[in-house]
C-alpha cells in the first residue's frame, strides 16, 4: 500500500512540475477593438511560447494587414532567434511594437520597437527586430547604447533585412542588392576605411554626424558599408564566427582573435570580392540610389 501511495505521490509531483514548466501560449491573438471595430492592440505569444508581443496599432491597419504583420513577426522572430542568436544576450520576454502610418525613421529599444510607413508594405521589421532580439551596446548597463559602436550591430540588421525581405523599398538599399551598391561606391572612390567605422572614437561622425548638411549621405554610406561587409563575413566565413565578434567592446582586436586576420586584411578581401564577383548597377538601378 505504501508503495502504491509513494508511486501516486511521485506521479502527482511529476505532473505538477511539468505543468509549472509549460510555457504560456495564446492559441488566438487577444485583440482589443475600438467603437469602429478597428483593432487598437493585439497581444500574442510566439510559437515557441517564449516571447509575448504587444502590437499598438496607431496606424489603424485593418485586420488583414495586422494578420500579415503578425505572421511576419512570428517568421522573423523564429529565423533570428534560432539561426542568429547572440549567446551573450537575453532579449526581453515582452516586446511592444508600435505601428505608425507616418513616413519617419523607425527605431528599436530593448522592449519596444516603433515601425513607420506601415500603411504601405515597406517597413523595417527584420532590421528593428534584429536590434531588439540580439542586443545593442553595453549589456552590463542593461540598456541600448552605442558604447560598442555601430558597425556589427547595424551591419547585421541591414543584412537580415535584405535576406528576409529583399523586395521591400527601405533604407539603405531601397530595394537594390547591397553588394552592388557597395561596388558603385567603390568605383566612385567614396568608400570609407573600415577602421573609421569600427573604431568607437571615430564611428560617431559617420553614423551620427553633427554635420547636418552631410549627415544623411554619410549615414547612408556607413550603413551600406556595414551591411555589405557583414554579409561578406557571414557568407564567406560563417555566421558562428561573426556572432563571436558581434557587439563586442573592441571589435578590431576581436576580429584578429576570431578570424586570425586583421581588419585591414579582411577589408582588402571584401573589396576584392566586390570588384571581381558583383554585378554593376545598371542605369535604371542607379536611378534608385538614395544618394547617386
Amino acid at each position: 500500500m505504501r508503495l502504491i501511495y509513494r508511486f501516486f505521490l511521485f506521479f502527482i509531483i511529476l505532473f505538477a512540475t511539468a505543468c509549472s514548466n509549460e510555457k504560456p501560449t495564446i492559441t488566438k491573438p487577444l485583440d482589443k477593438r475600438n467603437h469602429e471595430n478597428t483593432i487598437i492592440t493585439r497581444e500574442f505569444y510566439t510559437n515557441d511560447g517564449k516571447t509575448k508581443f504587444i502590437i499598438d496599432n496607431k496606424a489603424q491597419l485593418n485586420d488583414h494587414r495586422l494578420d500579415q504583420i503578425d505572421h511576419e513577426i512570428q517568421t522573423f522572430y523564429y529565423e533570428i532567434t534560432h539561426h542568429y542568436k547572440n549567446p551573450h544576450y537575453d532579449w526581453e520576454k515582452t516586446i511592444k511594437i508600435v505601428l505608425r502610418s507616418e513616413n519617419d525613421i523607425s527605431f528599436a529599444k530593448k522592449n519596444e520597437m516603433v515601425l513607420y510607413n506601415t500603411l504601405g508594405d515597406h517597413y523595417l521589421l527584420p532590421h528593428e527586430l534584429t536590434h531588439t532580439l540580439l542586443g545593442f551596446g553595453d549589456f552590463k548597463q542593461n540598456e541600448f547604447n552605442a558604447q560598442y559602436g555601430y558597425l556589427t550591430q547595424e551591419g547585421l540588421a541591414v543584412y537580415l533585412q535584405e535576406k528576409f525581405s529583399p523586395e521591400k523599398i527601405v533604407f539603405p538599399t531601397n530595394g537594390l542588392e547591397i553588394h552592388s551598391i557597395m561596388k558603385y561606391i567603390i568605383a566612385e572612390k567614396q568608400n570609407i576605411p573600415l577602421k573609421e567605422l569600427a573604431s568607437n572614437s571615430t564611428c560617431y561622425k559617420y553614423f551620427n554626424s553633427p554635420n547636418q548638411g552631410n549627415a544623411d549621405q554619410l549615414l547612408w554610406k556607413s550603413y551600406i558599408h556595414s551591411g555589405s561587409f557583414v554579409k561578406y563575413l557571414i557568407e564567406r566565413y560563417g555566421k558562428n564566427k561573426f556572432l563571436q565578434v558581434y557587439n563586442t567592446p573592441d571589435f578590431i582586436s576581436k576580429v584578429n582573435q576570431i578570424y586570425n586576420k586583421s581588419l585591414e586584411e579582411l577589408e582588402k578581401e571584401w573589396i576584392s570580392y566586390i570588384r571581381q564577383n558583383v554585378k554593376d548597377l545598371d542605369i535604371q538601378q542607379r536611378g534608385k540610389l538614395l544618394f547617386p
